[in-house]
């Protein structure tokens, strides 16, 4: 479904994430539960769903406008961090301070321990500011994301109702939540979702293992919503992509070491928008999306990544449809 992104876009992609969040790391030696952990290094920086893939997409050469909902103390710390990174935002305020989030890593490690605060109420004005601001901004690129998860207060299909409000503008909504908000987006019209294996299944039905049959089956009841492209990530086996009108396949990026799991989907996210922005085919795009993420792997910090690594982990991922073997820069095997 490629969508090149027009002369009369600011932005490559409009990112709307009205559950923003004080994103703290610890790295830690090694962590025994019960007792003290001394941290080796510490940090905090504006976090939540939208603001790691509006990062990640600035550090992969695109620009993005992130859009949230602030407010407190810890409001106004985003609203720092996110000048200070240069990162354009149009944030509603509330009265309810901003939630926070802890990421704790300990290198060498297969786990990252991640302590999500549901968040607080932020008020019915600043649920119907951030709906108009979301309206506002959305033609400004060809991709308007909705992303993450629903403040308390916020009714489960509002996304969905932005999805109709929107739908028949020229740009492409892609949704990455979970449950009921998730459901009611995809059969609103969202033309791509990007969630994971336990998302997919716990929004449309199903559970257990990835069986290609069984996300068919729900794939095509999608697309007569309006669905065009499912990415489903399933950590280290890669993601699962179905394409309207194309072949299934997965794509993988072998790893041997990482340094934290955090905030992988969300680069994945990005990359793949980017990727589909610029012109690339859902495989190509897939195959950038898949390096990203692996890049992402090698750093504590969520939307965080290196050129260099990027390019490495490039030159080793591969495509493997459920019928043609694997594609490895270009090229099948069997």
């Amino acid at each position: 479904m490629p969508t090149l992104r027009q002369p009369h876009h600011v932005y490559d992609v409009v990112i709307a994430a009205p559950n923003a969040a004080v994103d703290s790391y610890y790295v830690l030696p090694h962590l025994n539960l019960g007792d003290v952990n001394r941290s080796s290094k510490v940090w905090h920086t504006a976090g939540g769903k939208g603001n790691n893939m509006t990062r990640a997409l600035g550090l992969l050469g695109g620009r993005a406008l992130s859009l949230g909902i602030v407010g407190g103390r810890a409001g106004k710390f985003v609203r720092g961090e996110l000048a200070r990174e240069h990162l354009d935002c149009k944030l509603v305020w509330t009265d309810s301070a901003t939630r926070h989030t802890v990421t704790v890593a300990v290198p060498g490690e297969r786990q990252t321990t991640v302590v999500l605060e549901a968040g607080r109420s932020v008020g019915q004005t600043a649920c119907d500011e951030f709906a108009r601001k979301v309206s506002a901004c959305a033609p400004e690129a060809p991709f308007l994301t909705l992303t993450g998860s629903l403040p308390p207060g916020f009714p489960a299909d509002y996304y969905a109702k932005l999805i109709a409000r929107l739908r028949s503008r020229l740009l492409k909504i892609c949704v990455d939540s979970s449950g009921k908000t998730l459901r009611l987006a995809a059969e609103a019209g969202a033309h791509l979702l990007k969630v994971n294996v336990s998302e997919f299944y716990s929004a449309f039905g199903g559970e257990g293992a990835w069986h290609w049959d069984d996300a068919r089956a729900i794939f095509d009841r999608l697309t007569s919503c309006g669905l065009e492209l499912l990415a489903v990530t399933d950590g280290p086996r890669g993601a699962y992509i179905m394409v309207k009108d194309g072949e299934p396949f997965r794509v993988t990026t072998p790893l041997v070491t990482w340094a934290s799991t955090a905030g992988a989907g969300d680069t994945f996210f990005a990359a793949l928008l980017l990727g589909l922005g610029r012109g690339d085919n859902p495989e190509s795009a897939a195959r950038f999306a898949s390096a990203a993420a692996a890049a992402s792997l090698q750093q504590v910090g969520c939307g965080v990544l290196t050129q260099e690594d990027l390019q490495r982990f490039l030159g080793c991922t591969e495509l493997q449809h459920p019928l043609r073997g694997v594609i490895a820069d270009g090229k099948q095997t069997h």
